[in-house]
């Protein structure tokens, strides 16, 4: 039970997420509504029963981004799940705003990779307010995770030497390109073990976000 809510409640900054998953856990028990768990839902099965009104709320799954190369990029709910324990050099790509990308980096950091985040916004997560986000930035200083502003994703290619992410200027036409980390202009190599995985913080396709 919780879905995203689950999901943004394992990062340590949002365990009072919790909360609101175990609240309306027990809102159902006591309204005396049944959950069936780990049950794939067809529509001969929905047909046997009378149901007047149903309901389908199936969630959000995330969007990959719509650039060259989206197979090769991770998305941060694997890694804030832990399906994905991504190691070395790691980009993390912000197209939402929010506190997703900050969780995934603290996690990424946490597992002792290298960390860069980088948005298309002239500043960092501009929905996360400015008292939880003075936590997440003081975490980012304490471990050296490179911020980069005014740079959007537009691509990733595999190279010899691993991956290449494309980060561009929007509405200038320009992609900035270099073979390594931090110095401007650049063409990030990325998932070598020696270099560096890309992690993309997408926006759900059917649901709203954590």
């Amino acid at each position: 039970m919780g879905g995203q809510l689950l999901l943004a409640s394992l990062a340590p900054r949002r365990r009072d997420l919790r909360g609101i998953i175990d609240w309306r856990t027990d809102e159902l028990a006591r309204l005396g509504v049944p959950i069936s768990l780990n049950t794939y839902v067809t529509g001969p099965m929905l047909l046997e029963l009378p149901w007047d009104v149903v309901i389908v709320a199936t969630g959000g799954t995330p969007a990959a981004p719509r650039i060259p190369g989206a197979g090769l990029v991770d998305d941060t709910w694997d890694v804030l799940a832990g399906t994905r324990r991504l190691r070395g050099h790691v980009l993390v790509h912000d197209d939402h705003g929010g506190n997703q990308a900050l969780d995934a980096v603290e996690a990424l950091a946490r597992g002792g990779a290298t960390v860069e985040i980088a948005t298309a916004e002239r500043t960092l997560s501009p929905d996360v307010g400015s008292l939880t986000a003075s936590g997440y930035f003081n975490a980012l200083a304490e471990n050296g995770v490179a911020v980069t502003v005014l740079r959007r994703l537009h691509g990733v290619a595999r190279t010899g030497e691993g991956l290449e992410v494309e980060l561009g200027v929007d509405g200038s036409g320009s992609v900035s390109a270099a073979p390594s980390m931090p110095s401007w202009p650049r063409r990030v190599p990325i998932r070598s073990r020696s270099s560096m995985t890309s992690c993309w913080t997408p926006r759900p396709t059917s649901a709203p976000s954590m």
